[in-house]
């Protein structure tokens, strides 16, 4: 199946195709029902007005809401969309679809642009099947996550590009001011062309005119994806938190999310051997400027770790109350406090995310709160010109590159070479003589069977050693085939992972400029449950 454009042939492959699907994920997507308990709905958008029906009936804040959108949008220049948008919002007619991600260096891996473009599209498919509602698409940014080692680094170009200054705390607090050299480094690599200028135009005009990491992904996401309508809201907002107090002082008195979650994680390990993350007694931290400390009950109150901060129970009720932005939640409790902040009602997230979302139902159920649909975000692949015409010589489709590799090459060999690499007609006489062999040893004496069965298992051995020689010097013999598959899978495959979970948008961009974000703009469409490959044309 495919669809062209001017500039790129579109093709279209099973998601299941993907090797990394999880056995939870893939029951997810097929509509397991032995999965009911922990979703409100499966993917599906015919399925969204029972969403919509749960939401209306747990109304959100919208003043609060629309105050802090404003506030945070202060300063840039909107685009149409957005503006009505921010108008939207207020209505109670208006809903929203929610992906998040953490404010990694320049964004981080692909999947950052193609997360963003999924909830948008979304929300357009929504918008077509239930004219009577609003859908507004929400980037949620993850600012709080500490995790400088993680965040602190991306690939453009296979050149890993590493910004060495930890700062401590919430890295969306960040100051950009150290990263002067690390964009002269990008600029280098990503060279001088027309697209080029304009990529790197702003990224300085984000990293180097705003102060923090949060404020700079936010004018990333702005100018990229802003005409489309995507609002940005930063979770780390005093206002935001001041709507979760009530949520937050329960974790506190009582680990609530701890107890429920050990519910749904004991279903999945049960059915499938693991669960994705694990919960901590309290999941909150104490978030200052400069650190973000795990909150540890202890028998007579609170300490925060790696300080000698100590809190009566009393004292830290009080804080929370007078300071809610000093409290952060972690990756168990921020999806509740997204969903108590925003009318949503889809998130949409990658495959890893889901599978956590899976434990997070008996939280919601347990502060009262609806639980979203969960949206699989589109994958893609990207193939140069140069890629298709090594697959047309190849006489293989992008399809057939969703195998381990060893597999279509070997597959490959065979199909053209003219010799015979199978031992298998020599393999089934060997077995017929040994098995009358053995019966013969058997019928002198029982105990040589033993051996004669030792020995043909050491003659099927030499026969698949041997069958492995012959296929590596086949191999050799058709080393172009080989280097063209290898060429192949380099350029689905870097650093065998997807290119969406290792290279930044940057390169692409540079390659196929606005193009590109129109092509994902058309061709996605998250409840297809198809991954999408564009070839370059």
């Amino acid at each position: 199946m495919g669809e062209k454009s001017d500039c790129f042939e579109t093709e279209f492959v099973p998601i299941e195709k993907l090797l990394s699907l999880s056995g939870v994920l893939s029951d997810y997507l097929q509509k397991d029902e032995s999965l009911q308990h922990l979703v409100s709905t499966f993917q599906d958008l015919d399925s969204l007005h029972k969403n919509i029906a749960a939401r209306k009936a747990n109304p959100i804040n919208r003043q609060v809401l629309s105050k802090v959108l404003y506030r945070q949008n202060f300063g840039f220049q909107l685009h149409k969309k957005q503006s009505e948008n921010l108008e939207l919002i207020k209505s109670d007619l208006t809903f929203c679809m929610t992906t998040a991600h953490q404010t990694n260096l320049f964004g981080g891996p692909l999947y950052f642009i193609q997360k963003a473009i999924s909830t948008i599209k979304a929300c357009e498919l929504a918008q077509e099947q239930y004219p009577n509602n609003f859908f507004v698409p929400i980037f949620w940014l993850g600012s709080e996550d500490h995790d400088f080692d993680e965040l602190n680094h991306t690939y453009i170009n296979d050149k890993k590009v590493i910004w060495k200054d930890e700062q401590g705390g919430a890295v969306g607090r960040y100051s950009t001011s150290s990263l002067t050299s690390v964009l002269q480094e990008v600029e280098q690599l990503l060279g001088n062309s027309q697209r080029a200028n304009k990529v790197i135009g702003l990224l300085r005009r984000a990293y180097e005119q705003k102060k923090t990491i949060a404020q700079a992904t936010r004018l990333v996401l702005h100018e990229l994806l802003g005409k489309y309508g995507l609002l940005v809201v930063d979770g780390d907002d005093s206002d935001l938190k001041q709507l979760m107090v009530n949520v937050f002082a329960k974790e506190l008195q009582e680990q609530f999310s701890h107890t429920a979650v050990e519910i749904s994680s004991a279903f999945l390990d049960e059915r499938y051997g693991k669960h994705q993350a694990h919960a901590r007694e309290i999941n909150l931290f104490y978030l200052t400027d400069n650190s973000r400390e795990r909150i540890i009950k202890m028998k007579n109150g609170f300490r925060i770790e790696e300080s000698d901060r100590f809190f009566t129970e009393e004292e830290l009720l009080t804080e929370l109350k007078q300071h809610p932005e000093r409290f952060s939640p972690n990756v168990f409790l921020r999806p509740v406090m997204q969903e108590i902040c925003l009318p949503n009602l889809v998130y949409i997230g990658g495959g890893g995310e889901l599978s956590y979302w899976l434990q997070l139902k008996p939280i919601f159920d347990a502060v009262n709160q609806p639980f979203p649909m969960l949206g699989l975000r589109d994958t893609a692949v990207y193939l140069p010109k140069k890629i298709n015409k090594k697959l047309n010589q190849l006489q293989i489709s992008v399809n057939d590159c969703f195998q381990p590799k060893e597999q279509l090459i070997q597959a490959l060999v065979q199909q053209h070479s003219t010799n015979n690499l199978s031992l298998t007609a020599s393999r089934k006489s060997i077995i017929s003589a040994m098995q009358e062999m053995e019966q013969q040893a058997k019928a002198i004496d029982s105990t040589l069977q033993a051996s004669a069965k030792a020995e043909q298992q050491r003659m099927m051995n030499a026969l698949e050693n041997l069958e492995k020689k012959m296929m590596r010097a086949e191999k050799k013999n058709q080393q172009v085939i080989v280097d063209r598959i290898d060429m192949i899978y380099n350029e689905i495959f870097p650093n065998n992972s997807l290119q969406e979970r290792v290279q930044n948008f940057t390169e692409y961009y540079v390659e196929y400029g606005e193009e590109w974000i129109e092509w994902m703009k058309d061709q996605f469409n998250l409840f297809d449950q198809q991954l999408k490959v564009m070839k370059e044309a």
